[in-house]
């Protein structure tokens, strides 16, 4: 898979969560994160939670930030997810 696909597929992931198309989100980030590790997959991986928290499933989107933290424990990122994670810990 070249960068140009791999950009695609993250751009029609993060068109789709700003139109609040979630399941479309979830679908595009989730033929990301299928493939081999590669250049969009932290970010794949933080946005494929975002989009299950907005589409109201906050057990997908603990699952999904939880796999993040383990996957990629140091950065930026990793703070804002930790952070999103201790939000949903209230949700039942």
């Amino acid at each position: 898979v070249c960068s140009s696909d791999l950009a695609a597929l993250m751009a029609s992931g993060r068109e789709a969560l700003t139109a609040q198309k979630y399941e479309a989100a979830v679908n595009a980030l989730n033929q990301l994160l299928l493939l081999p590790p590669n250049s969009q997959s932290r970010d794949a991986q933080e946005l494929i939670g975002v989009a299950w928290e907005r589409a109201g499933s906050p057990a997908r989107a603990k699952t999904e930030y939880e796999l993040y933290l383990r996957l990629f424990p140091q950065g930026e990122g990793a703070q804002r997810v930790a952070a999103d994670v201790g939000g949903l810990a209230t949700v039942g």
